[in-house]
């Protein structure tokens, strides 16, 4: 939707209404409803708007507002799209911090499984050297009893 005056421009030529026709109609000055439509703000619409609408007539405003409604509907349903790729979006970041907090824990419990790991190694060595150590006794022991026989 434009401005009051690019919207005012777009009504005039709809109707066919010059804008001496509107200066005429409305008792505005033609110089002051040039300056409307170029968007000028040095003039109060709310002084003058009432005078223009009472002038262009009800079929012309009826007209107005359906293209209006028109481009309001065409903004509410790009809002509405905008809105669901906004929810599509926010439902994939949940899911990607979801898959963060998952990663961190899995990499909370493989550091104490590569600790337990690393634990159970060292036993495993320690009862390898224990029973090479037993081995090396059991072979002394075998030995001086085959001396002794």
């Amino acid at each position: 939707m434009g401005s009051f005056g690019s919207e005012l421009a777009g009504l005039l030529a709809a109707e066919g209404i010059s804008q001496s026709e509107l200066a005429r109609r409305t008792g505005i000055a033609r110089t002051v409803i040039v300056e409307i439509i170029g968007g000028s703000d040095r003039h109060e619409l709310k002084t003058y708007a009432p005078r223009i609408v009472d002038a262009l007539g009800l079929p012309a405003l009826r007209a107005w507002m359906a293209h209006t409604r028109g481009e309001v509907n065409d903004i509410a349903t790009s809002l509405r799209e905008n809105r669901e790729r906004l929810d599509a979006f926010e439902k994939t970041i949940e899911r990607a911090e979801a898959a963060q907090r998952d990663l961190a824990a899995a990499r909370v419990e493989l550091t104490a499984l590569s600790t337990e790991l690393a634990e159970a190694k060292r036993m495993f060595a320690a009862e390898q050297a224990a029973l090479a150590t037993g081995r090396q006794l059991l072979d002394k022991l075998s030995e001086q009893v085959e001396a002794t026989r």
